[in-house]
This record gives C-alpha cells, sequence and structure tokens, in this order.
C-alpha cells in the first residue's frame, strides 16, 4: 500500500493480479478514516469484495467496538450487510471477547508467542521521490527516519530524534548500533555488547506482557467460538 502510494490504486492491483478464488480482504484503514476507506473500497469492489481488514494502531484506536459498529452500520446503510470484518493488529483474548459479536475474524500474532516477543516494528517511514527521501508513512506512525538514545534509567527517560539532529542531551546514547552494513561489519566482535543497548528495558515489557497472557491459559480458537476468516526505509 505504501510503495503504491495511494489505496485505490493498490486496491485495483491486487484485484487484477490475484486469482478469482482468493477472497478479496481488503485493508482500509492506511491513509483515511476507517469508514472513509472501508466505503471506498466496498464502493471499488462491489459484489467482488469479500471483507475489509481492519489494521488500527492503538495511537489512533480509541474504542475499537465503536469503530467497528460505526462501520457495520455505514455498510448496512449503503447495501453492503455480507461484507466481513476482520480486525488485527495487537489482538489478545480481551479484545475478541469484546468484540467477537460485531467481528467475523482476527488476525492474532504475537499473542501466540511463546515465550514472550521483544515486540519492534519495521515500518516503512520513508520513499525514494524523484532523487531523494520523503517522509512518508501510514496514519498513527511517525514519519521520518529516527533514532532512540537514551542516558539514565528507567526507560522513560529515552528521546526520539530525527537520524540527523543532535541528541538533547550529550549522554544521551544510541540504543540502536549498527553491526553490518551491506555485508560488512562494523566493528561487532563476538561476546562484545555495545554500551547503547540495554537489554534491561525490555524486562518491564516482558513481565506485563506475560503476566496478562498467562502463558494462554485461554484457547483464543474456543474464545471465539466460531470459524476465523483468513485473511524502502524502515523506522524502529
Amino acid at each position: 500500500m505504501l510503495m503504491v502510494g495511494d489505496n485505490v490504486t493498490a486496491w485495483k492491483a491486487f484485484d487484477e493480479a490475484m486469482p478469482q478464488d482468493v477472497p478479496r480482504i481488503i485493508l482500509a484503514d492506511t491513509f483515511e478514516d476507517e469508514r472513509t476507506e472501508v466505503l471506498k473500497a466496498v464502493q471499488l469492489l462491489k459484489d467482488r469484495i469479500y471483507g475489509v481488514r481492519l489494521d488500527t494502531p492503538s495511537s489512533r484506536r480509541g474504542s475499537m467496538r465503536k469503530i467497528v459498529a460505526e462501520i457495520k452500520w455505514t455498510l448496512r446503510i449503503h447495501g453492503f450487510n455480507n461484507v466481513r470484518i476482520i480486525v488485527s493488529g495487537g489482538i489478545d483474548e480481551d479484545d475478541i471477547l469484546e468484540l467477537r459479536d460485531l467481528v467475523d475474524g482476527f488476525g492474532v500474532g504475537d499473542e501466540h508467542s511463546l515465550p514472550p516477543s521483544v515486540d519492534f516494528s519495521a515500518d516503512i517511514v520513508e520513499k525514494f521521490v524523484n532523487g531523494k527521501w520523503v517522509p512518508f508513512t501510514k496514519r498513527g506512525k511517525w514519519p521520518g527516519r529516527s533514532r532512540c538514545g537514551g542516558a539514565e534509567r528507567p526507560p522513560d527517560n529515552d528521546v526520539i530524534t530525527l537520524l540527523d539532529e543532535a541528541p538533547p542531551n550529550p549522554n544521551c546514547k544510541p540504543l540502536l548500533v549498527k553491526y553490518m552494513e551491506e555485508g560488512n561489519n562494523q566493528g561487532y566482535t563476538e561476546g562484545k555488547r555495545s554500551e547503547g543497548v540495554r537489554p534491561e528495558a525490555t524486562e518491564g515489557r516482558k513481565a506485563r506482557k506475560s503476566k496478562r497472557r498467562g502463558l494462554l491459559k485461554v484457547d483464543l480458537l474456543q474464545v471465539l467460538q466460531r470459524p476465523i476468516h483468513g485473511d524502502l526505509r524502515y523506522g524502529l
């Protein structure tokens, strides 16, 4: 979607390229409001569309239940009652319990991982246009290349700056260190740990994830209790 540059062109390309027996499940939250993109998608593909997927980032989410209810109402008044709704993006057992009466399917990823993982995103944040890199990303993400640095603990004191900006504190060290570029070692040796890397910064997140997950004592498929319909440059 981001490489193509606009949602309608991307949806058309997907519809033209994929075999007819592949369900058309359209991602509809990349550049505009969810309701706006959903309506554009169903009006474009009409009876060829199987469903829409909402992957709304947490910074834009608010009440996901209210967003889904609004979209279902919009589909209804425009005569698209048969369009399924799939929700993804950080979905856990609590979300499924809250949304299962409104949603037709869920995309579940990290919540199925054991042991608990360290979450990070490799989002596209720039595009190469007319010979130069320009900030470009989806809603809910910060455009432009950035870096994260820390000078003190706890990690709440870490700061994020643009890649070419000087850190606000001379003691601020980058938390990500380049070890390899184009196959060439950039100074890393086995057993050596960069001063900027702080593994303990992730311990709090691990503990919270593990506690909430409870080692997944609740089977997500049992909670759902109905079939599940499936469906540059990078920042931190």
